[in-house]
C-alpha cells in the first residue's frame, strides 16, 4: 500500500514531460496522480499546422485567451514556443518499464472517452482510477474545487470518491 501521494497536476501534454522522471524515481510506496495520459496526444498533432488552423485548432481547445487571439503580435510571440510544445508531446514515446503505483486521472468528458482515461492502465502495474468531469480539455478550470478536495482527502488517507462514482 502506497505510504505517500504524489499529484502531478500538468496539464495540455505535459504529463508526458513527468511521466518518465516519476518512473526512474519512484518506488511502490509511492502513488501518483496525474491529469492526462502521456504520449496518447490523440488531439495533440497540431505542431505542423499552417498557423491559421493552427490558432483555430487552439481557440477550438478553449483555454487560449482572448486577447492573445485578437493579437496577431502575441500570436506571433507564442507561435513558436507552443508549436515547440505540441511538438514534444506528438513525439514523446513512454518508456517500456511501467510505473509500480496506483494512479488517478482526471479528465473532461467532451474531451476524451473513458476508455481513453482508463489506457493510463498501461503505464502502471498498479491501479488505475479515473474521475471524469464535465468539460472539453480545459474542465479544470471549473473543476479545481471538486479536484483539490479528492487531492486534499487523498492526502489525509480519507475514502475519496470522484465525481462519476456511486457511494
Amino acid at each position: 500500500m502506497a505510504r505517500t501521494s504524489v499529484y502531478v497536476l500538468p496539464h495540455a501534454g505535459g504529463a508526458a514531460y513527468a511521466y518518465k522522471p516519476l518512473l526512474e524515481a519512484l518506488t511502490p510506496e509511492i502513488e501518483v496522480h496525474c491529469l492526462e495520459l502521456p504520449g496518447h496526444g490523440r488531439h495533440l498533432s497540431i505542431s505542423c499546422l499552417p498557423s491559421q488552423e493552427f490558432w483555430k485548432k487552439l481557440s477550438d481547445y478553449g483555454g487560449v485567451p482572448a486577447e492573445v487571439l485578437a493579437s496577431s503580435e502575441l500570436r506571433e510571440y507564442f507561435e513558436e514556443i507552443l508549436r515547440r510544445d505540441f511538438r514534444a508531446v506528438e513525439t514523446y514515446t513512454p518508456a517500456a518499464d511501467r510505473l509500480k503505483v496506483p494512479i488517478t486521472v482526471f479528465f473532461g468528458q467532451d474531451d476524451m472517452s473513458r476508455n481513453e482515461a482508463e489506457s493510463w492502465q498501461a503505464v502502471t502495474s498498479a491501479g488505475c482510477r479515473t474521475c471524469i468531469f464535465p468539460g472539453p480539455h480545459f474542465f479544470l478550470f471549473n473543476a479545481i474545487e471538486h479536484i483539490s478536495r479528492i487531492v486534499r482527502q487523498t492526502l489525509r488517507k480519507e475514502k475519496t470518491r470522484c465525481c462519476d462514482e456511486t457511494e
